[in-house]
């Protein structure tokens, strides 16, 4: 389902309370993405979410695997406009 996925223009999607969504899962993502909430998804990384390089909203609230080095590569998306990092 996320190939066909990847291939889309979607724009926004909510994976939040999974915990089956990982790094490769968002790598599935299409390129056109610019909205994601991945609340409290405890497998994701910084690394993972930062190939996401269209994203202007991202909310990341409760993702306990985000490292300072996720962190900062999350800080290097440019057009990224919101940012939830709460726990």
């Amino acid at each position: 389902a996320l190939t066909v996925l990847a291939r889309s223009s979607i724009e926004r999607v909510s994976l939040g309370d999974s915990k089956f969504v990982t790094d490769d899962t968002l790598a599935s993502l299409p390129v056109s993405l610019t909205h994601l909430n991945l609340n409290t998804c405890k497998k994701v990384t910084g690394a993972g979410v930062a190939r996401l390089t269209g994203l202007r909203e991202l909310c990341l609230r409760g993702c306990e695997r985000l490292s300072e080095a996720g962190i900062a590569a999350i800080s290097r998306l440019s057009g990224l406009t919101h940012l939830n990092l709460s726990r």
